[in-house]
């Protein structure tokens, strides 16, 4: 008889791994095979042997929507076959609920357990931290601390730990939780440690994140992650940089994300040499890259001005992925190797890639750099035949490619058809009609921007004045002055400059040079700036 089940299991089994998308089982005759036999002499080791091929079959079914009604059958057989109150196979039950996403029934099966143990409160605080329901799974802790009397394990902690963090205002919570976990003898467990630090990391505590990971004895790779990601997201990529000399000095080997969290340090503070030496450490441990490393190192000598070694990286590549793609053509663009950047879009295509958003928007920008209107609008075709045309980002590519190819009614259709303007959108308008002296076009713009509420950006003002300062208009140029003070933007090299300029332009010396004497940094285009000023007023005084 053993063989004979085992038999039927193995080939159930076979079948669930064959089948993709109805998984046809032969329920039914599974479940002769597994019904209690009439034998009033059946033996502890043989129910025991079934209640392990239920295991067995459950743990087998794939973590799908679409195992619902297949799970379903098979508790149908469990409670036939008299297992119903088994502890082991519902805990498995709720785990297979949880990762279906099918919570309702996951809830009816734990509130009708006859007993609970550790595992059955562990998947279901798990389960709805899982799925966002943050308050739900606290509800659940504390109900577990009021009936049950076994401590929590590291797995029910990292749950509620989560929980607080996803909550937002859970901070004071999280706090208590910290305690417990101090009493409850969990502070140097290196799961329900690492889940502090994110969760102090999140709630924009870094030092307290810092003083949990200072004082674990023993961390792994996932915590080496959080606590250098951490100092990166808030700015401090020195510390960051500091933290991944020190982890050297450990056994812990760095995973993809560490190393892609210290290059991002690396490109933030413009330190090559820095990451020069995290690309060394990748080559010396002689493994083959992860292809989002190498991402990551391309970003990285992009926007460090190495393009030739961004591009060396590229083309060495076995394995390529869309980032791949995207950033490589990024990095051309940022660097204005705008041809290279349109030629390898080209090669993307034509290799059967389909560029994303971001792609095409890096493109844009060479083409608009370039006035390359046709292969602006062979990008804008794509655009639509991909349904990228309703992402802003590629809109306000569109926008801003056309304005600099000079076909302003093609860039002026784009910015009505979208659903909702932003900033950028006027941005890339006004200086379209600006850069070709339609000052009345421009300021009609600014005005319904206005009426909008939406909050004029410094581009904009410079956008204007330098509409301004080409028609020579004084009064109007004086109205932008007063904007710019009562909006707030400070006199930066690039509003500086330009109302230096259009004051200049307007034969208004003094008040250029009132400008020039209140800016706290000048460069080579301010000074140039108030000296065509002088030499203008000059001029104009001269008989």
């Amino acid at each position: 008889m053993r063989n004979h089940y085992y038999y039927l299991l193995k080939l159930h089994l076979k079948n669930i791994k064959k089948s993709t998308n109805k998984q046809a089982f032969n329920f039914s005759t599974l479940a002769f095979s597994l019904l209690p036999s009439n034998d009033p002499y059946f033996s502890l080791p043989q129910l025991l042997l079934k209640r392990r091929q239920f295991a067995n079959l459950l743990q087998a079914l794939p973590f799908q929507a679409n195992s619902i009604s297949h799970y379903k059958r098979i508790q149908a057989q469990i409670i036939v076959s008299g297992f119903e109150s088994s502890i082991f196979l519902t805990n498995i039950l709720l785990n297979l609920c949880s990762r279906c996403g099918n919570l309702r029934d996951a809830s009816k099966l734990f509130d009708e357990m006859p007993e609970k143990n550790l595992v059955s409160w562990s998947t279901m605080v798990s389960m709805y931290t899982q799925h966002g329901y943050n308050e739900k799974a606290l509800f659940l802790f504390l109900g577990f601390r009021r009936s049950c009397n076994k401590s929590p394990n590291e797995y029910i902690l990292a749950s509620v730990i989560r929980a607080c963090m996803q909550l937002g205002d859970g901070g004071d919570m999280g706090v208590q939780i910290h305690g417990f976990v101090f009493k409850s003898g969990f502070d140097q467990d290196v799961y329900v440690g690492t889940s502090l630090v994110d969760f102090y990391l999140k709630s924009g505590c870094i030092d307290e994140a810092r003083l949990v990971f200072d004082d674990l004895k023993g961390k792994n790779a996932v915590t080496w992650t959080t606590m250098i990601t951490g100092y990166v997201k808030s700015g401090k990529g020195e510390v960051a940089l500091q933290l991944f000399r020190q982890r050297r000095e450990t056994d812990v080997v760095p995973d993809r994300f560490v190393l892609s969290s210290v290059l991002s340090a690396c490109s933030v503070l413009d330190f090559v040499q820095g990451g020069k030496q995290v690309h060394c450490h990748v080559l010396r441990r002689g493994e083959e890259m992860d292809v989002s490393v190498i991402n990551v190192l391309i970003d990285f000598y992009s926007k460090s001005g190495k393009v030739k070694a961004a591009h060396r990286l590229f083309d060495e590549m076995v394995v390529r992925n869309v980032i791949s793609w995207t950033t490589m053509i990024a990095g051309y663009m940022q660097n204005s190797f705008d041809r290279e950047s349109m030629k390898l879009f080209s090669e993307m295509s034509r290799l059967g890639w389909k560029p994303d958003g971001f792609a095409c928007t890096s493109v844009l920008t060479s083409c608009g750099s370039l006035e390359a209107l046709d292969q602006g609008r062979q990008v804008h075709a794509y655009a639509i035949k991909a349904n990228l045309d309703s992402d802003d980002f590629v809109t306000n590519g569109l926008i801003d490619m056309y304005a600099k190819c000079f076909s302003l009614i093609d860039a002026r259709r784009a910015f009505d058809i979208m659903s909702e303007q932003n900033v950028v959108s006027y941005n890339a308008m006004i200086e379209g009609y600006s850069s070709q002296e339609n000052l009345f076009e421009a300021l009609d713009l600014f005005h319904n921007m206005r009426l909008r509420s939406l909050p004029p950006s410094l581009l904009t003002f410079v956008s204007l004045l330098g509409a301004s300062a080409a028609l020579c208009t004084i009064e109007l140029s004086r109205q932008i002055h007063t904007l710019i003070i009562k909006f707030g933007v400070s006199l930066d090299l690039f509003v500086g400059s330009s109302l230096i300029d259009v004051y200049s332009k307007c034969s208004c010396v003094n008040d250029a040079r009132f400008i020039f004497e209140e800016m706290n940094k000048k460069d080579i285009v301010v000074w140039n700036a108030l000296f065509f000023g002088y030499t203008h007023s000059w001029k104009m005084k001269r008989p």
